[in-house]
């Protein structure tokens, strides 16, 4: 059997589409603003010494400039299939 330590933390991982529905979120609600508000998330936990939520918010942080990448300019041609499924309106 093993025994438990008191100071072993264990936290649960975020899964992917937690941070991508996060990312997405932040997305509808900040705009252009969504990455630099996750990042100041990240350093406010960090600040306050939660380094594993940091992490995760970094996290968020990237999938917000992959989304940003990923959002078409009028006439790019795009895969509709993956920004429906974010949520963005497909003409």
């Amino acid at each position: 059997m093993i025994e438990e330590s008191p100071s072993l933390k264990i936290t649960p991982m975020v899964d992917d589409p937690d941070v991508w529905r996060a990312a997405n979120l932040l997305l509808k609600r900040h705009r252009d603003d969504a990455a630099i508000v996750a990042a100041i998330r990240a350093d406010e936990l960090l600040a306050s010494g939660d380094v594993e939520g940091c992490a995760v918010w970094k996290r968020i942080v990237a999938a917000v400039r992959k989304v940003k990448r990923i959002v078409p300019t009028k006439g790019e041609r795009v895969n509709r299939g993956f920004l429906t499924l974010l949520g963005y309106p497909v003409e």
